[in-house]
């Protein structure tokens, strides 16, 4: 778990995301992984394009983002959700990867100690709680809208850990190659500022 974290985190920094965000990706992804869910290849299509600004506009009370990136305006979501408490809500816009928001839901969760309601415009129903995903109907694909709030009625406490993990091989040489370009180049250059073990193997 603790690899899979850490190379998505990697691999989101890579691609150009700020290291509290890709740190909270690896994290969520993480989460998923250990639920059952394909959390690596989400993450690396959420990933890839890299970070946009996100649309974050108020309409009748409610918290709204457009054009939905789930890196970047999932945590915020979350946040604005535990700070509101029970009356607060916040409506998600063409969220790329719907997958990816449950992920962060686990790690909010696990944060705040509530659980957290997705309500998906195809009428799927997903709560999230620190250990557990509860989904009803069919779970949407990218492109989606959801209305998030907090959910008031705790779901049963379920430890929910596979025994083994099974990504992907194609999928995890990608993840390694994204994760590469946040090296630091090893040579003379990069060790005179700092990388590696200096000019001598003495420094």
């Amino acid at each position: 778990m603790n690899q899979i974290e850490a190379t998505i985190a990697k691999a989101a920094l890579g691609a150009g995301w700020p290291h509290g965000l890709a740190e909270d990706c690896g994290r969520a992804t993480a989460w998923l992984v250990a639920r059952g869910f394909d959390g690596v290849r989400s993450a690396l299509a959420a990933i890839s394009p890299g970070p946009s600004l996100p649309v974050i506009e108020e309409a009748k009370g409610i918290t709204v983002f457009r054009a939905t990136q789930a890196i970047r305006a999932a945590p915020s979501a979350f946040d604005v959700l535990a700070a509101g408490g029970c009356r607060q809500q916040v409506l998600l816009q063409e969220i790329d990867r719907p997958l990816m928001v449950v992920g962060f839901g686990g790690i909010a969760a696990t944060t705040y100690g509530v659980a957290f309601r997705l309500a998906f415009e195809n009428a799927c129903e997903v709560i999230v709680d620190r250990s557990l995903v509860q989904i009803t109907g069919t779970f949407p694909s990218s492109g989606a809208e959801a209305i998030m709030d907090i959910e008031t009625s705790k779901p049963a406490e379920v430890t929910a850990m596979l025994a083994d993990l099974e990504i992907d091989d194609h999928l995890w040489r990608d993840a390694l190659t994204m994760a590469a370009k946040s090296y630091v180049p090893s040579n003379n250059t990069s060790r005179q500022f700092g990388a590696g073990a200096g000019l001598i193997d003495d420094d």
